[in-house]
């Protein structure tokens, strides 16, 4: 059987266990509750991979607002307010699982990007741009029924150019874009449908869409419209056309260069009539960004939380419309407990790149993220650490109940590369988190271990307690002279801290080593 050890930081004692356990100590016997806290963390860490599993099936199912949905079917497409989150020409912004789409006053701009686009700050995208000749200018896109969620991005550090609490909506309506037809988008999962709604005595026949931005336009053998972009497609499937409950045949038909009008059966012209066509993206190469779950909580109104990483797109059209930043973001997204709407959904990153790691809900429902980041800009708030130290440095946020303000967020590390693992809070907001460093320099306050085991090319562990006044309380490197991780966390009902990971050392008191776990508890 594998075997561990505990010891207190501050005192001389130590003790081993073995992982099942059962505890026959020479110098103390554990308590029921640390044997609770440690195995509790043990399987937190062994379920990871099974979490980051269940999350990589949740989170494709997310439409990504801001990056993000639930475990069963899909969030519906929803149409955010643009209050500078997107290119100044859109009036509303929907994110999709694949691409992001921008409803400006006269035509729909639908970006992918060309390939997987992950980790790149300038990947190339493809825009289709789908427009209706021949339509009232005066006709403009105009939000309609408000949804529940909110949708915030804290990006840079200049707090005035973060957006929060963003309006969603469920539709998107242009009155009359054609006389007598209106023209109606919503979502459906995350695809995009949209209606044409042709009043009684109205001629669709008028209606004409045109596409920029591909290489081809053809109808195929079941009736999709297929528009080839040059690194993949986006499809529109064969429309379904209706007046009250009875279908009428209805098709795509082109009718010039990148020009597409409808075909239709006969109809009762004193009826309205609604043509409805389904628009996917669909087989660009490289699918779908990469997104990764860091953690699951719950609100005490019941709203679930989920946290993570997300490199889907987040689309500017300069110019040309090709440039793109999808370096990685950490996100925020709230479900509610009947998991159909998004509570809120909030994008938190620099310039570079950041990845939550860690996650957990406090007792007053502030949220907090903890994580990886390579940007000097990141969001800080009266933070420990105010400035981005290089390598990969570590940042934990406080976000407000709905992720729509930070109440605290701050690097924390050195010149190397640091990676949080774990983070714990108290009911009074102290916190504690832990990770694995190579950085020689990272800052230690009252460490127990002052001196990085190994120099700059393998981990030592560290844990790091702050105060709910946001005093570092310690700050220590953990482990001996060959590598460690620290991968879990959590505060006993002494207010001990408790951290366990893995070692590699022989020397790591008491000597071990070969990757073996291992248990601190770390008290004042």
């Amino acid at each position: 059987m594998a075997a561990g050890f505990v010891f207190k930081l501050r005192t001389v004692y130590y003790a081993f266990h073995p992982m099942g356990f059962s505890c026959n100590m020479p110098r103390f016997t554990l308590s029921v509750e640390f044997k609770k806290q440690i195995g509790a963390h043990v399987m937190k860490r062994l379920a990871f991979w099974r979490m980051s599993l269940f999350c990589a099936t949740l989170l494709p199912m997310f439409s990504l607002q801001a990056g993000t949905t639930p475990a069963v079917g899909y969030f519906p497409l929803r149409f955010e307010e643009n209050r500078g989150q997107a290119d100044a020409a859109a009036r509303y912004v929907a994110r999709g699982s694949g691409g992001v789409l921008l409803f400006c006053d006269h035509e729909i701009a639908i970006a992918v990007p060309e390939g997987s686009g992950v980790g790149e700050s300038n990947a190339s995208l493809s825009v289709v741009r789908l427009s209706f000749p021949g339509s009232n200018p005066q006709s403009l896109p105009v939000a309609e029924e408000l949804a529940p969620g909110v949708a915030s991005y804290f990006k840079g550090q200049d707090s005035k150019g973060w957006k929060t609490g963003i309006p969603t909506y469920r539709r998107v309506v242009w009155s009359e874009l054609y006389p007598g037809v209106d023209l109606v988008c919503y979502g459906v999962g995350n695809r995009l449908e949209y209606d044409f709604v042709v009043q009684p005595g109205a001629d669709p026949g008028v209606i004409r869409l045109a596409f920029d931005g591909v290489d081809d336009v053809h109808v195929d053998a079941e009736g999709h419209l297929r528009l080839d972009t040059g690194s993949g497609e986006v499809v529109h499937q064969s429309p379904i056309v209706s007046q009250e409950a009875e279908m009428i045949a209805g098709a795509f038909r082109v009718t010039g260069d990148r020009e597409v009008a409808f075909s239709l059966g006969e109809y009762d012209s004193s009826q309205a009539l609604v043509i409805d066509p389904i628009m996917l993206f669909c087989s660009y190469l490289g699918g779908d960004s990469y997104d990764q779950c860091a953690g699951i909580g719950e609100l005490p109104d019941g709203t679930v939380v989920v946290a993570g990483q997300t490199s889907s797109s987040d689309f500017v059209l300069k110019d040309s419309g090709k440039v793109y930043d999808s370096s990685g973001d950490a996100f925020i997204v709230g479900i509610t407990p009947s998991g159909d709407e998004l509570v809120f959904s909030t994008r938190f990153g620099g310039t570079g790149g950041e990845g939550a790691t860690a996650f957990a809900v406090g007792a007053d429902g502030t949220l907090y993220m903890g994580g990886n980041t390579t940007s000097s800009d990141l969001p800080t708030v009266n933070p420990v650490q105010a400035t981005y130290a290089g390598g990969t440095d570590v940042f934990i946020t406080q976000f407000g109940p709905r992720g729509t303000n930070i109440l605290f967020s701050t690097y924390y590390g050195g010149t190397g590369t640091d990676r949080l693992m774990d983070i714990a809070v108290k009911a009074d907001s102290s916190l504690c988190f832990a990770g694995g460093t190579v950085s020689v320099n990272f800052p230690l306050v009252a460490a127990v271990k002052a001196v990085h085991g190994i120099g700059d090319y393998r981990d030592d562990g560290f844990a790091v307690h702050l105060d709910s006044a946001r005093s570092v309380v310690f700050s220590t490197y953990l482990g001996g002279t060959d590598g460690e991780n620290a991968e879990g966390i959590a505060f006993g009902p002494d207010g001990s801290v408790y951290i366990c990971g893995t070692t590699w050392s022989t020397d790591f008191p008491p000597p071990r080593g070969g990757g073996k776990p291992w248990t601190v508890e770390a008290r004042r």
